[in-house]
């Protein structure tokens, strides 16, 4: 009992010293946003909190901060939709024709070496590709890239989940005259709603905050909001408060859709690991 209760009680201090080690930056940030530039350089620790610095990012004449946000939902939210939507019929398909085991492995193995090496990799040749096609700068080449960039994630979550629905079920559905798309449709989709909420969120997230993408393949009319924030540091002058303050209301989306779907991130991602 005593060793249980050690346990426990060393359990519990890890958990507040792990979180506290993940909240305290946040919180140097947030306390930054709140600041004057000149309590930002002096250092202060107690300070008058002021709204200077949102009222300039949001509200500035030079500020490009609001239209950032558009493009960044823009793209995050249609790179998303895409990316579940190629990914949900590609794995039925998969699943559907009964392809062999060997073409799985050769796709996914293919598929997570894409999702493993770093994005700046391919930035160069989609330079060139978007270019040739007049799609640089523009928003709708950078929804190509992302959805490009972030599909492997999607199709590991998507092909671990479909697995669990039972076969009879779409025996049963083709016995009662329901063609694929029907089946796709009717069936499989309402049962990988849990999958797809997961990766949708996961892929919101990393195309909401990609930087090295956006920041190569567009320029100041459709730059997103991390490339705007990274903007304020320039080279004789540093805006720490609205960096800091464009940095927490980024934060906002994400976390709403975190909070909204942390159920079924769970599920998504703990999908096919237990039988």
């Amino acid at each position: 009992m005593a060793r249980s209760n050690n346990a426990s009680t060393a359990g519990i201090v890890l958990v507040i010293v792990y979180g506290t080690l993940v909240l305290l930056p946040f919180a140097w940030i947030v306390s930054i946003a709140f600041k004057t530039q000149i309590s930002i350089l002096m250092g202060q620790v107690i300070f008058t909190p002021v709204w200077t610095n949102f009222e300039e990012l949001l509200f500035g004449k030079s500020s490009k901060f609001l239209p950032s946000l558009k493009n960044s939902i823009v793209v995050s939210v249609i790179s998303t939709g895409f990316v579940l939507a190629i990914s949900s019929m590609a794995v039925f398909t998969l699943f559907r024709l009964r392809v062999g085991r060997w073409v799985q492995f050769f796709l996914f193995t293919w598929a997570m070496i894409f999702h493993i090496l770093p994005p700046i990799t391919f930035i160069g040749i989609w330079f060139v590709q978007l270019l040739s096609m007049g799609l640089f700068d523009t928003l709708a080449g950078l929804i190509l890239a992302e959805t490009v960039l972030h599909l492997p994630l999607a199709l590991w979550l998507m092909y671990s989940f479909i697995h669990e629905i039972p076969e009879e079920l779409l025996e049963s559905g083709r016995l009662d005259g329901c063609r694929d798309a029907d089946l796709f449709r009717q069936i499989v989709l309402p049962l990988m709603r849990p999958a797809m909420i997961a990766a949708g969120v996961l892929v919101f997230i990393f195309i909401w905050n990609d930087f090295i993408v956006a920041a190569n393949l567009t320029s100041s009319n459709t730059q997103t909001v991390p490339v705007t924030i990274s903007s304020y540091a320039q080279e004789y002058d540093i805006r720490f408060g609205e960096m800091a303050a464009g940095s927490v209301l980024s934060i906002i989306p994400a976390l709403i859709f975190v909070l909204v779907g942390q159920k079924y991130i769970i599920r998504g991602l703990l999908s096919g690991s237990l039988k």
